[in-house]
């Protein structure tokens, strides 16, 4: 989301962006919420960029560069926990993950952060939406029973921007909802007209066996990060 501000309806090459692979999906989804750029090309992974030569060509024709610093990268954090307010308010009354839709490796990972310390059930409620084919996996591998079994609601084939309203969205209008997904933090406000708090699936496990929020900057963000934003003709 630091990336914003440089859209401007252009074609992107970016590069040294590394992060594990099951997250560039939700990278693509939160990049696409902002309806600024028609796509973007990153190097060495999407198809039309990895290709050394095509890669090449790519660079030299782009316009200009763009890095991306820490505070453009603060600064989007802040915005995407845009329901913080300037108290020690803790409270969270719904946990939402699936935005996109979990992969088989989130719903794993899921199931062991709920396991671990021992819960028994959530404190806080906990909607996630999945497609049915990764359910179906689920259930093979026993995810979908212990998750049952710790209190959280599965849905599916659905996406979060089609539910807005209760029983599933909190009824109060002060009522917050943490998401670790970066699409949902950007349009979940104005979908539901709730505060949205931003965190990473360990800070929503969290809260939801504690009942609590407890949020602290990302471990990422004070490391020297850099990325370069190039925009291509």
């Amino acid at each position: 989301m630091a990336l914003l501000d440089y859209s401007h309806s252009k074609l992107h090459l970016l590069s040294y962006f590394e992060f594990a692979s099951p997250l560039y999906r939700s990278f693509c989804a939160a990049f696409g919420t902002t309806g600024k750029s028609p796509l973007f090309h990153m190097a060495k992974v999407t198809p039309e960029a990895v290709n050394d030569d095509i890669l090449k060509g790519m660079v030299d024709g782009c316009r200009d560069n763009v890095e991306v610093t820490i505070q453009d990268l603060s600064h989007a954090h802040a915005m995407l926990d845009s329901g913080k307010n300037n108290h020690s308010d803790s409270r969270v009354d719904l946990v939402a993950l699936g935005n996109p839709h979990l992969s088989i490796s989130e719903l794993k990972r899921l199931t062991d952060l709920l396991h671990q310390n021992g819960v028994n059930k959530v404190k806080v409620d906990v909607v996630a939406t999945l497609s049915r084919h990764v359910q179906s996996l689920g259930l093979e591998r026993g995810y979908i029973k212990k998750l049952e079994e710790y209190g959280v609601q599965l849905i599916n084939d659905t996406c979060w921007c089609m539910i807005c309203d209760p029983p599933i969205i909190p009824v109060e209008q002060n009522a917050r909802i943490l998401t670790n997904s970066g699409k949902y933090a950007h349009y979940g406000p104005g979908l539901t007209n709730r505060k949205i708090r931003f965190g990473s699936m360990f800070d929503c496990v969290q809260a939801a066996k504690t009942g609590e929020l407890r949020l602290s900057i990302p471990s990422w963000l004070p490391r020297k990060f850099a990325s370069t934003l190039k925009r291509i003709k």
